[in-house]
């Protein structure tokens, strides 16, 4: 018969091994849910939706409840991580047969301004929104160029979660089918917030003047109240200046003394622009990676 040996495992032995057995799990646990971080930050959830650390800490905490990644943790893992949606141009073939030149229009304006850079497939799925709440597929009376920059802003917002109060006001109010009076005493009164639109604004004291008249152009195209907004830098404050303010800022030398938005309007062209883009002709790019986003 053979003699067995009784070896005895001291208790500090054995927690030692439960605690490396352990501690093994759960660094295999944070590694499975970092890469699937990455993955719904690049895929969207559902997959084509964009989502941001908090959506993605509630669908970690759903799964691995209090084995989950922070909020804190994801917002770092994520951060240099892009949503595909907006990586890949959009297809043709999956916009809907009355958006599909509208949108087609729209990627082009975005080549000639983004110095060719084509929709992105999130900015052809919310081109629907903005095609219903202006009915101007042609830029007839909001030139194109003003429509993409609203388009843009609802891209840029759907992918970092942040509020749209201000543009569903300005849709709401909807200044160019009028005189802008209603939209100016609702910003006034506090009813409407005053838009943000990242893509026309310039920096404070810009001096790049065609890059100001378009965007008051721009402005103008929408009929705001304002004659532009600029971004201060040294406060990270936005600044508006109402189309009727009677002092002079530097930036306004750009455009000058006239405040009529037909002649304002002129600076923001769809037409011209993709025209002199396609031509190889000097055009206004925008660089909205050089300014606050």
């Amino acid at each position: 018969m053979a003699r067995h040996n009784n070896i005895d495992y001291s208790p500090n032995i054995a927690i030692s091994f439960a605690n490396i057995s352990v501690g093994n799990e759960t660094v295999s646990l944070q590694d499975k849910q970092k890469q699937e971080v990455k993955n719904l930050k690049r895929d969207g959830y559902p997959v084509g939706t964009p989502v941001g650390a908090p959506a993605i800490a509630n669908i970690l905490k759903s799964k691995y409840h209090e084995n989950a990644l922070s909020e804190r943790t994801i917002s770092r893992l994520i951060s240099g991580v892009k949503f595909r949606g907006l990586e890949e141009s959009y297809l043709p073939i999956d916009v809907s047969d009355a958006a599909r030149s509208y949108v087609a229009r729209l990627s082009l304006v975005k080549e000639s301004l983004m110095n060719g850079h084509a929709l992105s497939a999130l900015e052809a799925g919310l081109s629907d929104r903005v095609l219903q709440e202006f009915g101007d597929p042609h830029g007839d009376r909001v030139d194109l160029i003003s429509q993409f920059s609203i388009l843009w802003e609802l891209a840029e917002r759907e992918i970092s979660s942040d509020p749209t109060q201000d543009l569903e006001d300005l849709f709401s109010f909807a200044p160019w089918n009028d005189d802008s009076a209603l939209y100016k005493a609702a910003i006034e009164s506090g009813v409407a917030e005053p838009p943000k639109l990242r893509l026309i604004m310039p920096m404070i004291f810009d001096n790049d003047d065609a890059f100001v008249r378009l965007c008051v152009g721009a402005f103008a195209q929408l009929n705001l109240p304002f004659l532009y907004h600029a971004f201060d830098v040294s406060n990270e404050k936005i600044a508006y200046v109402w189309r009727n303010y009677p002092g002079i800022h530097p930036m306004q030398s750009a455009v000058g003394d006239d405040r009529k938005v037909d002649a304002l309007g002129k600076y923001c062209n769809w037409r011209v622009q993709t025209e002199s883009y396609l031509r190889g002709s000097q055009v206004v790019f925008l660089k909205p990676g050089s300014r606050f986003l």
